[in-house]
């Protein structure tokens, strides 16, 4: 099957590794791949594939920047088909859906299937109905205890939300807990937004699927290899033979849905009994998606084919024994499976002897990595890059931490005393007009009375005011710049600093170049939030810029550890 070229298609994602792995998928293809609301993780934006970026304002709960951005880019530009990529992006297009649908082609299940298949408990009793095994689950009031609970279903037993996400705040994600004792139970339970469910053992299996209106038209199925010890999502997955029993229970619970798109459906598997539970559906593409499309599943590029061309029979089959790893999580995976007492059943582990033998899939080519590839590498290694320095930004900070620690337990004083004793806390920009008055006043208003922040830059003219764009969007973060007036940073202020924090590269080096006694004192402040490392200096820039950069740096100074900063646990 051979695409027409010059086809394009706009992807709209957050999650870096689906969002990449349907880029790839097709862009491989000859099709021009746009994309907007990309990931926070911006090493994805490096594909080979992308043939343009749109900056489109973050969709907002309570805001139609990005809805009014999102209509002019759709007239502006006449897609084949608008593919959004993960629950952040879906949700808020399900509520705008009629404005645009004219507009272009969205891959979205249809309205009348959306509530249901995003509340679980709604799914699993329609599954239940047709016969399909599932958990042991009721809904959970305000009045039941954690106590009652793990008497009812056994420890651990599952703590549910009805939906990852919601229609009202798509921007927080609600998780799955696994409930070992009474202190792992919120401290409070909304009525009726969790259900309660027996923890099943085995191992995690997707079913992945393409259907049109009720027929499943291609399947995938792969197993879990690697998965956090309290259960979620893995971090290393192998593709299997589809099991017919499961692949049974797809075909009639998307029969009876009537269901159009991609989905998957997560089963958990007894190995040992052979035994399953269907535990729920994701209507959209999934974090290993990387994988079936790396054994030859292409289901962005099948999802293409049926909703633009009207394409319904695909190559039947995919290779097995196909294993892909997200490379970074599952470094983190390792950790947490050394830590975990692998005697206790209930925990998901592995053995090393186990982990080690892993190793002679790569070595014979039936390994693949989520972000690394051989025909696009620059998004994988931009990714190792960053994660290699974040982490030896954060080995420093916690040996800052450690020192202010033990002092504050030798003198037995209060945070508060601590932090004033620490020294002062400076941030540095280059010409201390946007970002660094921005990252001062806001860490004022969260540290306790007492800690002395202070922010300069190392351009050569004090007394300079803040951009009006710079004022106008720190006012939406509740910051005034209005009476800020730059100051360079000397070799004194330098000097009594106990931190520095710095937000990009150029201010690392030119602050290590001036003042190179003070080089063990730098960190980048962007070690502290989820994108990359560096912030960019959105003087001369957007508005879009400009809030992004401030978002940032909102994001890393809630994050910041409460040791450095001091900061009250009331403003976290």
């Amino acid at each position: 099957m051979s695409a027409a070229k010059g086809k394009d298609v706009l992807v709209l994602g957050t999650e870096p590794r689906s969002f990449l792995a349907v880029v790839r998928s097709l862009g491989r293809q000859g099709l021009r791949v746009h994309v907007g609301w990309h990931p926070t993780k911006p090493w994805a934006l490096r594909s080979r594939y992308i043939h343009r970026v749109h900056y489109l304002p973050q969709p907002r709960p309570g805001e139609d920047a990005w809805k009014d951005a999102l209509g002019r880019l759709l007239d502006s530009i006449s897609y084949d088909l608008v593919i959004p990529c993960d629950d952040r992006v879906i949700f808020p297009l399900h509520r705008v859906r009629a404005s645009i649908e004219d507009k272009a082609r969205l891959a979205l299940v249809e309205s009348r299937l959306f509530d249901e298949v995003n509340d679980k408990a709604r799914l699993c009793r329609r599954a239940a109905g047709l016969g399909i095994p599932v958990p042991r689950e009721r809904p959970v009031s305000a009045e039941d205890t954690a106590g009652g609970l793990l008497e009812e279903f056994g420890t651990p037993f599952i703590l549910k939300p009805l939906s990852s996400y919601s229609m009202r705040d798509w921007a927080r994600k609600c998780e799955v807990r696994k409930v070992f004792r009474a202190s792992d139970m919120p401290k409070a339970v909304e009525d009726g937004a969790f259900v309660a469910q027996e923890n099943i053992r085995g191992i995690g299996v997707g079913v992945d699927f393409l259907a049109d209106r009720g027929k499943l038209l291609y399947a995938f199925a792969h197993e879990r290899v690697h998965e956090p010890p309290l259960g979620g999502g893995s971090s290393y997955r192998r593709s299997v033979p589809l099991p017919p029993d499961l692949l049974d229970a797809a075909e009639k619970l998307v029969c009876d849905l009537g269901y159009t798109g991609v989905g998957m459906l997560e089963f958990k598997v007894d190995l040992a009994t052979g035994a399953w539970r269907l535990l729920e559906l994701n209507p959209r593409f999934w974090g290993s998606l990387p994988l079936a499309v790396a054994a030859g599943a292409n289901f962005p590029y099948y999802l293409y084919r049926l909703l633009v061309e009207g394409q319904t029979e695909f190559p039947p089959g995919y290779r097995t024994g196909m294993y892909a790893r997200n490379l970074i999580a599952d470094i983190g995976w390792m950790k947490k499976n050394h830590q975990a007492d692998r005697r206790d059943p209930a925990l998901c582990t592995k053995t090393w002897p186990t982990v080690l033998a892993e190793a002679r899939h790569l070595l014979t080519g039936h390994e693949r990595w989520d972000m690394l590839t051989v025909d696009d590498p620059r998004p994988g290694l931009a990714e190792i890059r960053m994660s290699w320095i974040r982490r030896c930004e954060k080995a420093r900070i916690r040996r800052i931490e450690h020192s202010v620690r033990r002092r504050r337990i030798e003198r037995d004083k209060s945070s508060e005393c601590m932090a004033r004793r620490a020294g002062i806390i400076l941030f540095v920009c280059k010409g201390n007009i946007c970002r660094s008055p921005f990252a001062e006043a806001l860490a004022r208003r969260l540290s306790p009375s007492g800690t002395e922040i202070v922010s300069a830059g190392y351009f050569p003219e004090e007394g300079r005011v803040s951009p009006a764009l710079a004022n106008s969007m720190a006012a939406t973060f509740g910051v005034d710049l209005q009476k800020h007036t730059s100051r360079m940073v000397t070799r004194d202020l330098a000097a009594h600093s106990k931190i520095i924090f710095v937000f990009d590269e150029d201010n690392m080096s030119a602050m290590k170049m001036q003042f190179p006694e003070a080089k063990r004192k730098l960190f980048y402040l962007g070690i502290w939030q989820e994108g990359a490392v560096g912030m960019v200096d959105p003087v001369d820039a957007p508005e879009r810029v400009y809030h992004d950069v401030y978002h940032k740096i909102e994001d890393s100074l809630r994050t910041l550890s409460r040791q450095v900063l001091g900061l009250r646990k009331d403003t976290i």
